[in-house]
């Protein structure tokens, strides 16, 4: 049923139905740019666009912190995590380019003010590149240089939050398993976060495999307890 609700041709019609402008979880979101294909107008219209984040950010983000969000993408998760932090600061970072438009336009419509996006991909102290995917809001950001990449400035846990005078943070991360970064080889970036929803990925690196057990075995290390999974997506505080 999903693939026939998020046809192509369904998304078209949606598109003219609500002249780009799709509501859902919350907000309002411009539909109109070159990455938001079809198939996506119509998976937000229904609510199946990254629902499991939304989910959580709806029920779970507490709204006492500022939020750091790793993967801002089409801005969808953006907006629905900062109507919750009532004026607190709102941190985006995105290692593409071209979808820094749409983030800004989406929170624009939706009367967010108090943001600042961050161009870079995650890491720990590495080079890192952005390599373009088939499509304008496809991407993923790598450590070896491949034909067609290009530099991305790196962004670690640690000094991002410092930059911006913030003591504790509510973490939201998707960023297809650049999360390692943060998980293992630089842990020291979450001991000010009080709480993330974060989507897992497990990763096989030339034969070096993490899975996403050993990833949750990891956040509880880090002093986190899980509190709800949906999917591959979880919620995680610190107690006390």
């Amino acid at each position: 049923m999903a693939r026939i609700i998020t046809h192509k041709w369904v998304g078209k019609a949606i598109a003219v139905i609500t002249k780009d402008k799709v509501r859902q979880y919350g907000c309002v979101y411009a539909t109109h740019f070159e990455a938001v294909i079809n198939p996506i107008k119509a998976a937000l219209f229904w609510g199946l666009y990254e629902r499991e984040e939304a989910n959580f950010i709806s029920k779970y983000l507490s709204g006492k912190y500022p939020v750091i969000e790793l993967g801002g993408s089409l801005g969808i998760i953006s907006c629905v995590a900062g109507k919750k932090l009532s004026g607190k600061k709102l941190i985006i970072v995105e290692a593409n380019r071209s979808l820094i438009p749409v983030i800004e336009e989406n929170l624009k419509v939706n009367k967010i003010s108090n943001y600042a996006i961050e161009w870079g991909g995650v890491g720990s102290g590495q080079e890192l590149y952005f390599l373009q995917g088939d499509r304008s809001y496809k991407g993923e950001v790598i450590r070896e240089f491949k034909p067609g990449c290009a530099p991305v400035k790196e962004i670690d846990l640690v000094s991002l939050p410092d930059r911006y005078n913030i003591s504790s943070f509510s973490l939201v991360s998707d960023i297809e398993g650049a999360e390692n970064s943060f998980l293992f080889e630089n842990p020291g970036g979450l001991i000010h976060c009080k709480e993330m929803i974060i989507e897992l990925h497990g990763t096989n690196d030339q034969g070096n495999i993490i899975s996403i057990s050993t990833q949750k075995e990891q956040i509880e290390k880090s002093g986190f307890t899980i509190i709800d999974t949906l999917g591959t997506v979880i919620y995680a505080r610190r107690e006390g």
